[in-house]
């Protein structure tokens, strides 16, 4: 059984989607007292910690996922917009801390995947150093690939419209093989491909700076491949249109109410 340890746990809602999955948690770590109450209820025998900067990861179970939703308000356009040098932003950085450490502990074997969630105000915040910094920081601790995308609750049976960034992460060779965790339609309604213009192509990967046949702008998924020691590569990279995501059993090549769903967010970010 694939098992979980959930960081900045909240009242449990990553924790609800990997037990739906049939995932087994492992640990928590909550700093609210009154959320930690909530998790109690729900996860009666899962051992519990109340703050991020005092959890070893060598102390820590070993498991397969870490996810971590880290705190949001100085990456949300509705905050002072501190990034990633803000205090509560900044505890990205201490998952990143926890994953390094379990890792060593394990010899690399643990966690095989990290998965973590914010608002779309990370692909903008600090005109895009705050998203590159994040992608350094777990290649950095040993990520294979990097994959990210933009979902919205409202395909997902949530009466509301709530766009979130998905950031997932493999340090498993094995799961890094297996290809594209977000699903990619093949097509979708009001093809976007000939709104492009000559240049708009972004790398596939980014390192060492040289473009490859990565994906188009009309996509907002990207993988992060990272072949060379970070903070190498020298030049812009934009970051893709965000585009509708596929819902739920829906076919690849389908068209959907999602599919047709699209937004304009083309930050960048650059890396001396």
């Amino acid at each position: 059984m694939t098992t979980y340890g959930s960081l900045f746990s909240g009242v449990g809602g990553f924790d609800l989607g990997c037990d739906a999955a049939g995932w087994d948690c492992q640990w928590q770590v909550e700093y609210d007292a009154r959320c930690r109450q909530v998790l109690a209820r729900h996860w009666p025998d899962v051992d519990r910690y109340d703050d991020v900067r005092t959890v070893n990861g060598c102390e820590l179970a070993p498991v397969d996922v870490i996810t971590y939703g880290f705190p949001c308000q100085d990456l949300s356009v509705a905050g002072k917009r501190a990034g990633l040098d803000g205090e509560r932003s900044g505890l990205f950085f201490e998952a990143i801390r926890i994953i390094s450490e379990m890792r060593k502990a394990t010899a690399g074997a643990y966690p095989r995947v990290a998965v973590a969630e914010n608002v779309t105000g990370l692909l903008s915040a600090d005109r895009g150093d705050a998203m590159g910094r994040c992608l350094d920081a777990l290649a950095e601790v040993g990520a294979l690939g990097i994959e990210w995308r933009v979902l919205d609750a409202q395909f997902f049976g949530v009466p509301q419209r709530r766009r979130r960034v998905f950031l997932v992460a493999v340090f498993d060779p094995r799961a890094a093989d297996r290809g594209q965790v977000f699903p990619e339609p093949e097509s979708v309604r009001g093809d976007l491909a000939a709104q492009r213009t000559p240049g708009q192509d972004i790398a596939g990967t980014l390192g060492g700076g040289t473009p490859g046949g990565g994906p188009k702008p009309d996509t907002d998924r990207m993988t992060f491949v990272p072949d060379v020691m970070p903070h190498t590569y020298t030049h812009t990279h934009t970051l893709p249109r965000v585009v509708g995501t596929l819902s739920p059993g829906a076919h690849p090549g389908g068209a959907n109410g999602q599919d047709a769903y699209t937004g304009h967010l083309v930050p960048t970010w650059h890396q001396p």
